[in-house]
């Protein structure tokens, strides 16, 4: 079971990226729908629904108003994901009493992996009828999971709703897979101290991703020294599949490492804010204000894609001292002189708004 489940998941994720590979040099046009109909089919992503997923009114509500203003349908998207176990639900069927027991023993800890062991027949996601103790806007979300053999179980989303700000999700991201949405602004983004932390950084992630022809980014690094180790900051702006945005990162490695393998920062060390705008219009398409932070990002779900030389990438950085401001002035005059970026300093030397 583990192999087909193992084959499965290598399948499904293969045939994902071919079929973003396939979109091609229809995808690359400035201004293609993001998720019409058109677009569905250029990136080989026919939403045909394989899973029974539904939102209560609250998130329906939410979610329906995300699409009226972008197109993008996220109900309808979930519900038309691969069809990754369809294996295990098989099995399921010819041994209900291994895996139902295995779920029952494992929901007492109300974890999400334990609800799918029991392959369930349908999904609802609710929000718990009163607010959070002490946040009257927030709501805590839970999963109705159904069987075929007619029982339900409620489990933990690992998630909350703010009717105010919009945001769903967590500091761990939704499901801890470390991304939240806005859902009042219409943009992901990186949670507060997701799992990806640990993977910090090296050039092959980028050369991956950027290769990949459903990417169409462009990237700078400002490397510069300071506290006797050697830091990047690094920017990230263009399409990403059917999104548009950018990342602001800050790395560092020791001097004596010889490999360029950057481990995160912690998110004490300097504060960050986030824009992305179109150039020719000046529209934002995510705006992040000042945070801790080590890697800032935002994703822009609307109803076009834009490539990086229609985007502005505005970050305001407020270093930890000093000494790190200089340093990092260093890198950023020689990009400067190259007419890369611009930057200014505010005027009590504590900021550097940088704009790309």
């Amino acid at each position: 079971m583990l192999t087909s489940l193992l084959y499965t998941v290598l399948s499904a994720v293969l045939s994902i990226v071919i079929a973003f590979a396939n979109a091609g040099k229809a995808a690359e046009t400035p201004g293609t729908p993001a998720w019409d109909a058109g677009a569905h089919k250029t990136f080989g992503a026919a939403l045909v629904p394989r899973y029974d997923i539904t939102f209560d009114e609250r998130l329906g509500e939410a979610l329906g108003a995300l699409t009226a203003e972008t197109g993008f349908d996220i109900p309808k998207i979930a519900a038309s994901l691969p069809d990754f176990f369809r294996y295990q639900r098989w099995m399921t069927k010819l041994f209900p009493g291994v895996f139902y027991g295995l779920r029952d023993q494992w929901l007492v800890g109300n974890e999400f992996p334990a609800a799918i062991v029991g392959m369930p027949a349908g999904m609802r996601f609710v929000t718990e009828p009163e607010p959070v103790e002490g946040s009257p806007d927030e709501y805590r979300v839970l999963i109705e999971m159904s069987y075929a053999d007619g029982s339900t179980a409620a489990v933990n989303s690992f998630s909350t709703y703010n009717t105010e700000t919009g945001i769903l999700g967590c500091s761990l991201g939704i499901f801890n897979l470390g991304f939240n949405l806005n859902l009042k602004e219409n943009y992901a983004y990186t949670a507060y101290d997701p799992f990806m932390r640990v993977f910090g950084y090296c050039k092959l992630y980028d050369d991956i991703l950027l290769q990949n022809k459903a990417v169409n980014a462009d990237t700078l690094r400002l490397k510069f020294p300071y506290d006797g180790m050697d830091w990047m900051l690094q920017l990230w702006k263009g399409r990403y599949f059917n999104t548009s945005g950018g990342e602001v990162g800050l790395y560092h490695k020791p001097a004596s490492r010889l490999i360029a393998f950057y481990d995160a920062a912690s998110n004490e060390r300097i504060g960050m804010s986030f824009e992305v705008c179109v150039t020719e219009t000046g529209r934002p398409l995510v705006v992040r204000p000042v945070e801790g932070h080590w890697w800032m990002t935002g994703f822009a779900m609307s109803k076009y894609l834009y490539v990086p030389n229609q985007l502005t990438l505005k970050t305001e950085i407020i270093p930890t001292d000093a000494a790190m401001k200089e340093a990092l002035m260093g890198a950023l005059d020689k990009e400067t002189a190259k007419g890369t970026l611009s930057y200014t300093v505010s005027d009590d030397g504590a900021r550097l708004s940088i704009r790309w």
